[in-house]
């Protein structure tokens, strides 16, 4: 009788390989890694990106508007774009605003020294956003890092980056105004980033 191998059993025990981007690219050049598999690399680590629910993806709709109208051209918002984060991590975050032109990064990702914000907006990713990336933000140097929880429709802001995380965690919900650390002159409201009477139970993928 051969038994079922419950999921991660292997990770505490072995030591894992962990790929590199050059690496994880060349993957994706010779079609071993398909655009449709939806992966990114994640501290060495190839993690499969989970399918996005319809109250993902309207409130990512609604908070690129917010921030659009706001930042009236003064940055770049990429969506859903690989950044560079060091040799072994290239995520690809929900919303990066950015600094620059578009033809600044025709052969390059953003890196951390010309990204204002990175934004991911959670529904049934929540502990993975906040914890797994927020480390990998902090230690890469994000000054500002946004996680939009979907079902309790409130926002989770990190600043003060270290390495060994973010030193401030604030939750603000959606009675709040939220104003972006490099954009102090801006005053979003949080409920503009939600659908309007969003229900816990409709928000899972």
């Amino acid at each position: 009788m051969t038994l079922p191998v419950p999921p991660n059993a292997l990770s505490p025990t072995l030591p894992l390989r962990r790929w590199t981007v050059a690496e994880y690219r060349a993957m994706a050049d010779r079609g071993i890694l398909t655009r449709q598999e939806r992966t990114e690399l994640l501290d060495g680590h190839i993690v499969t990106m989970r399918a996005k629910g319809r109250p993902h993806v309207i409130t990512l709709r609604l908070l690129t508007q917010v921030l659009t109208t706001a930042l009236q051209g003064q940055r770049l918002i990429f969506l859903q774009d690989p950044i560079s984060l060091s040799p072994t991590s290239e995520p690809e975050p929900d919303l990066v605003i950015v600094q620059g032109q578009e033809l600044d990064y025709l052969h390059q990702h953003p890196q951390p020294e010309v990204i204002d914000l990175v934004v991911e907006v959670a529904d049934s990713t929540l502990s993975k956003d906040r914890e797994v990336k927020g480390l990998l933000y902090a230690q890469a140097g994000i000054c500002e890092y946004w996680v939009v929880d979907v079902s309790q429709r409130q926002v989770w802001v990190f600043r003060d980056a270290d390495p060994a995380g973010y030193r401030s965690r604030v939750i603000y919900d959606d009675t709040a105004h939220l104003s972006p650390l490099r954009f102090p002159d801006l005053r979003l409201a949080i409920a503009d980033l939600f659908p309007p009477n969003l229900k816990a139970s409709d928000s899972q993928s």
